[in-house]
């Protein structure tokens, strides 16, 4: 901070020689004139006072037998003393002050936080149908309006708040919290098994029990049904629920061509625009390139003493790709086959809790076979619906 006020009152480095520079000292200081960053070198003194007060310390000096002498001349006064003729700067000076406090009056950066389930586009977008958008005007934003119908337009909201601070709109929401699902306890129906395996427990919440533990069940057969029988032998039917645990054995195969055709890049183009707000402009001049390629799209905002700007500048990045074949050995081929059947397993096996795998790799007619045996812990418990026919 005292750095900062020197530059704008200005400063001046001198030194005093011959005479007394001590009693030059006492008298500057017994007139209220500071005087710092005091040195001594052979018989003169340096000193630095604001330039506004040098003139004033003319009369000390003469009292004091001492000479003075500019050194250095420092700050915003001088600075603008040099260039006061200099028309086409003050002009481009009063224009860029202009345009910083007509800036100034618009919403450049809109920030989303405090979501997770709700994807931030889906707000921003839902925010700019609203009017809170990059190179909005401040005063035609009524923060409250727009939170009341963004809470009729988006059913998953909670809470917002839409703040506007400078030229960014803050935007905090809260998720709404989802009740928990409710089961449909008015269709009836069975609990059939979803793999074959044999039972290892079971726990029947509602139904009759047409199985016990370790049986051995077909896919599609009837653990519990949905069909009771009173002891008075009045029959209805209910929604059967339960928890079956089995032992079951399943395979998964996957395949892998060893003749493949991939994409491959053969170089980058790099194109760079300027974006003011919503309007970008283009730094080059062309059409994209031809053949196939990934395009990516960069932005980097521009900061002036660490606040945002409306610009930012983009580059368009142009992966140039061409098709290229591949051979694969059967090492890689068998890599690609295991990467394919982590991803099925954790698909397939969800919940599940696998005991053991055995796997088995064949190559033929150009292709590379990977099956996998499972023995796994699973429950297999599976909701049929009784379909009823009233006469």
């Amino acid at each position: 901070m005292a750095g900062l006020i020197r530059f704008f009152r200005g400063t001046v480095r001198f030194t005093a020689s011959g005479g007394f520079p001590e009693r030059f000292i006492n008298l500057c200081a017994s007139r209220g004139y500071p005087l710092w960053d005091v040195t001594r070198g052979g018989e003169s003194c340096g000193f630095s006072t604001w330039a506004g007060l040098y003139r004033r310390l003319r009369p000390c000096a003469r009292r004091a037998g001492v000479r003075l002498r500019v050194g250095q001349r420092r700050g915003l006064p001088f600075l603008l003393a040099r260039h006061r003729g200099r028309w086409g700067l003050w002009a481009g000076a009063a224009l860029c002050l202009t345009a910083l406090a007509v800036a100034s009056q618009f919403v450049w950066q809109v920030r989303v936080t405090g979501n997770s389930r709700l994807p931030a586009q889906t707000i921003l977008e839902e925010l700019e149908r609203q009017g809170v958008r990059p190179g909005a005007l401040r005063s035609s934003v009524d923060a409250r309006g727009v939170e009341r119908r963004m809470m009729m337009e988006l059913e998953d909201l909670g809470w917002i708040a839409v703040n506007l601070r400078g030229t960014t709109a803050d935007v905090h929401v809260q998720e709404r919290v989802l009740p928990p699902a409710l089961l449909d306890r008015a269709s009836p129906c069975n609990v059939v098994a979803a793999q074959a395996g044999q039972i290892l427990s079971m726990k029947v919440y509602v139904g009759q029990t047409m199985v016990a533990v370790g049986d051995a069940v077909a896919k599609g057969d009837m653990l519990v049904s949905g069909v009771v029988e009173e002891p008075d032998r009045d029959i209805h039917l209910v929604a059967a629920r339960a928890d079956v645990t089995a032992q079951t054995a399943r395979s998964l195969t996957v395949q892998v061509p060893l003749h493949q055709t991939r994409l491959a890049l053969r170089g980058v183009l790099r194109r760079y625009s300027l974006r003011i707000g919503s309007l970008e402009l283009p730094l080059w001049v062309g059409r994209p390139p031809k053949g196939r390629f990934r395009l990516e799209r960069m932005y980097a905002p521009v900061r002036f003493l660490g606040l945002p700007t409306p610009l930012a500048v983009g580059r368009r990045q142009y992966l140039l790709l061409q098709s290229q074949s591949v051979t694969l050995t059967p090492d890689q081929a068998g890599a690609q086959a295991r990467q394919k059947l982590a991803a099925l397993e954790a698909e397939r096996f969800a919940g599940a809790q696998i005991l053991s795998r055995s796997r088995h790799i064949s190559v033929h007619a150009g292709w590379l076979t990977l099956r996998t045996d499972y023995t796994a812990r699973e429950n297999i418990a599976l909701q049929s619906e009784i379909f009823t026919q009233l006469p």
